[in-house]
């Protein structure tokens, strides 16, 4: 399904809506024809590599810090060791206080 962008408020609809759910802008079809080309120009050029539409999120300097660390053969990064040794301690932790 093909999403055009609204000339008033810069949301994406769909090419079959006749108002704008955001702003309630109504399209004529006319104004659709020609948003669904303007959309259709901006897709090919952003497939042929000449600009993007979508930019990717920027990563906060530390995340991409830890993002470099990695341990042991496989690789493994920081998120991956955190998760089952947090869960190790805790499942310790559960063990001990039974046993008291």
């Amino acid at each position: 399904m093909t999403s055009i962008i609204c000339p008033k408020c810069g949301n994406h609809i769909s090419e079959w809506d006749l108002v704008c759910l955001n702003c309630d802008f109504v399209i004529t079809p006319e104004e659709r024809v020609r948003l669904k080309t303007e959309h259709e120009k901006l897709i090919s050029r952003d497939s042929n590599g000449k600009d993007h539409i979508h930019v990717r999120p920027r990563k906060h300097p530390i995340q991409r810090k830890l993002n470099t660390i990695s341990f042991g053969v496989f690789k493994v990064g920081w998120p991956e060791m955190v998760v089952p040794v947090i869960a190790v301690v805790l499942i310790a932790l559960v063990i001990f206080f039974m046993l008291i």
